[in-house]
């Protein structure tokens, strides 16, 4: 098996990013991200909402969250397949599976089948963060979760405190406001 240049692990927008440019360079690159490319931000943030209000005009009604989820997932996937497309013309591959760094220059990619070992020149960790809750205050379901457990919710709450400041927290803050939720910071 000839090596790749470069494989990527992270299939969200960092990791998208340095396969487009490593791609348009020429070099042979491989994606490995469990879900669909563009990641957190596309899935499960709060951009691809704000696009979706920001189409309704003003004064027209909003539409029920459930409604609302349907279509921003639509606009995700169809956002999804277009970088899919840029990917191939690229000649970038992608694999949907968890990717394990063996040593710089192996990586092992576990897929349903069984786990592959495959050869590299350079390997990116793209990615990004998961918040871990504290043993003495943990996330309780329905009371304090991480941001993308909204989507999970069939409607959202009357009201909602987030903890922090950074800029996916006002932006959700914003969208929560807009969608009639009386919001609170910490």
């Amino acid at each position: 098996m000839k090596p790749f240049e470069l494989i990527i692990l992270g299939g969200g927008i960092s990791g998208l990013s340095a396969a487009q440019y490593a791609g348009s360079l020429g070099a042979r690159v491989l994606i490995v991200d469990p879900g669909r490319p563009g990641g957190h931000g596309v899935f499960k943030g709060p951009e691809i909402l704000l696009q979706e209000l920001n189409n309704i005009a003003p004064g027209e009604d909003l539409p029920a969250w459930a409604e609302l989820k349907e279509r921003v997932e639509q606009q995700a996937k169809e956002k999804s397949d277009l970088w899919v497309e840029d990917l191939n013309r690229l000649g970038v591959q992608f694999i949907s599976g968890y990717g394990k760094v063996r040593n710089p220059n192996r990586v092992i990619i576990i897929t349903a089948e069984e786990p592959v070992e495959y050869p590299c020149e350079n390997v990116l960790v793209a990615t990004g963060s998961t918040a871990i809750p504290l043993s003495s205050f943990p996330f309780e379901t329905g009371l304090i979760m991480q941001s993308e457990a909204l989507w999970d919710l069939d409607e959202l709450p009357s009201s909602l405190l987030i903890a922090g400041s950074n800029l996916e927290s006002l932006a959700w803050a914003e969208l929560l406001r807009r969608l009639g939720v009386k919001v609170f910071f910490t």
